[in-house]
């Protein structure tokens, strides 16, 4: 959707080449705080002139609503989700304040870095989210569980699959990419891996927020999340001051796995629903594969050329691996139905 790509790859996107701008100093570093605000302006802008464009809204409140489904849930629901969001954003910026604490701030700005780049794992899990919250709601109004049951299942199947190959390409560049930024950024190679793995295992997990919280167990997941951000805490404070920033990728790596197992079983116990199967097995096995291709190719000097080969080889591997196993019989499909035309 518009939206998504807005939040999701235009304000990515503007990041980065804002950083590549101040980097070769076309700019200075009051000019890069400009333009970054600025970015972020345009994107309300586009929004704004899109939601006007698509629909109509209006600040006029209808009573029939509220009474219809009750102020007092509509509040109680409305207070939860508003505390969620607060725990979840201070889950993702704990690390950096502690790192802040117990070392010294240029380490801040290397694991700031570091840690970014593995948000390129989950933009088409946060693509997915907006288009799939929509869908699930309406699922469970509808008591349908089938249609979530399906979108849940083909979430994780495909979403593994991208992320995946999103893996394997980052790890396998991850030298190269820090190598276009100062030499110090070298230091943050490992909090990128660890922080990538955590990112794929997010993505492996499919929509399982949005079935959650679009749920009558929503109350679960805000009780977990407030768990998480205790959690978060303990193991920042444990980690940091042993392992500096790997501490903090670590302790994100912690949270990930028991913030997506529980969710997991949250989902199997309440809506008996298990989205893992052979086809899981498959693609982990093509990740693997391609792992080790990369591992045995050759190392090239120049950075550029490095990157371009190892992206290339990689994603013909797992391409290929990817028909040949038959993960997405779509594909199939239509190659099929074009050969017989």
């Amino acid at each position: 959707t518009v939206i998504a790509f807005l939040e999701g790859i235009l304000s990515r996107l503007l990041f980065i080449i804002l950083i590549v701008v101040y980097y070769f100093e076309w700019i200075d570093l009051t000019q890069f705080i400009h333009l970054f605000v600025l970015s972020y302006f345009a994107q309300t802008i586009l929004m704004c002139s899109y939601l006007f464009k698509t629909d109509r809204p209006s600040l006029i409140i209808q009573k029939s609503q509220f009474t219809s489904i009750g102020l007092k849930k509509i509040i109680g629901y409305g207070l939860l989700l508003t505390l969620t969001n607060v725990s979840s954003l201070s889950l993702k910026h704990l690390d950096a304040v502690l790192i802040g604490k117990y070392w010294d701030l240029s380490y801040v700005g290397v694991f700031a870095v570091a840690a970014y780049i593995s948000l390129i794992i989950e933009i088409p899990l946060n693509s997915l989210e907006r288009i799939s919250h929509a869908k699930v709601a309406q699922g469970f109004a509808n008591n349908d569980i089938e249609s979530i049951k399906k979108i849940y299942y083909q979430s994780v199947k495909y979403l593994m699959l991208i992320g995946g190959l999103l893996l394997v390409g980052i790890i396998s560049n991850v030298h190269e990419l820090l190598g276009l930024l100062p030499e110090e950024y070298q230091a943050g190679a490992n909090v990128t891996i660890i922080s990538c793995c955590a990112a794929f295992l997010n993505v492996s997990t499919g929509v399982n927020t949005s079935i959650i919280f679009n749920s009558s167990k929503y109350i679960y997941g805000t009780v977990l999340l407030f768990v998480l951000m205790a959690l978060a805490l303990i193991l920042n404070i444990w980690l940091i001051p042993l392992y500096g920033m790997v501490g903090a990728a670590m302790a994100t790596g912690a949270l990930a796995v028991i913030y997506n197992v529980s969710k997991y079983f949250i989902i199997l116990f309440s809506f008996k629903m298990q989205p893992y199967n052979a086809t899981t097995i498959k693609i982990l096995m093509i990740i693997a594969l391609s792992f080790l291709v990369a591992f045995i190719l050759p190392e090239i000097d120049n950075i550029y050329l490095s990157m371009i080969m190892k992206t290339v080889v990689i994603s013909s591997v797992y391409l290929g691996l990817t028909y040949l196993l038959k993960i997405v019989p779509e594909f199939h499909k239509y190659l099929l139905g074009t050969k017989g035309k």
